[in-house]
C-alpha cells in the first residue's frame, strides 16, 4: 500500500506542469464563463429598462382637459336673477 502512495507522488510530479496548466485553462475557462453570463445579465436588465422608458415615453402625457356643462348653473342663475326682479 505504501508503495503505491509513493508511485502515486512521483507520478503527479512527473505530471506536475500539465496539472497546473490544466487547473489555469479550467480557472481562465471559468473566469471567461462568468464575465459572459454577468454581461448577458447586465444587457437584458438594460434592454428590459430602456424598453420600460421608451414604452412610457411614448404613452400620451399631455394633460387631459374635461369639457364642463355649465347649463344647470347658467340656469339657477338666471332664475335667481328673474326671482330678484320681481
Amino acid at each position: 500500500m505504501s508503495q503505491e502512495k509513493v508511485e502515486l507522488k512521483q507520478k503527479e510530479k512527473q505530471n506536475m506542469k500539465k496539472i497546473v496548466k490544466k487547473r489555469k485553462r479550467n480557472a481562465i475557462i471559468a473566469g471567461i464563463c462568468t464575465a459572459a453570463i454577468a454581461a448577458a445579465f447586465i444587457v437584458w436588465i438594460s434592454f428590459s429598462a430602456y424598453k420600460n422608458y421608451q414604452s412610457a415615453k411614448s404613452e400620451d402625457t399631455s394633460v387631459p382637459s374635461y369639457a364642463l356643462d355649465l347649463s344647470a348653473l347658467t340656469d339657477y342663475s338666471q332664475s335667481m336673477e328673474s326671482s330678484t326682479s320681481d
